[in-house]
């Protein structure tokens, strides 16, 4: 029973090893909310973010600008 059952040390390293992947997701997603908090200051207080994410999601440039446009397979 201590090494098997619903509080055995198959089921506490189990436990274990799951919480070790969600606290690395959870890192994962504090990272990219910091992101994602960074671009939305930067659109909001200046005209440069807000070209920037035009260029990125829109693919939009000013006139005369030379765009360089690399396909990695990603969307």
């Amino acid at each position: 029973m201590a090494i098997f059952g619903d509080t055995g040390l198959v089921r506490r390293h189990e436990l274990r090893q799951e919480l070790y992947r969600v606290d690395g997701h959870a890192q994962d997603l504090r990272k990219e909310t910091a992101e994602m908090g960074r671009e939305l200051a930067l659109l909001q207080t200046e005209e440069l973010g807000l070209r920037r994410l035009a260029a990125l999601e829109l693919r939009m440039a000013p006139e005369g600008s030379i765009v360089y446009v690399f396909e990695n397979g990603e969307q």
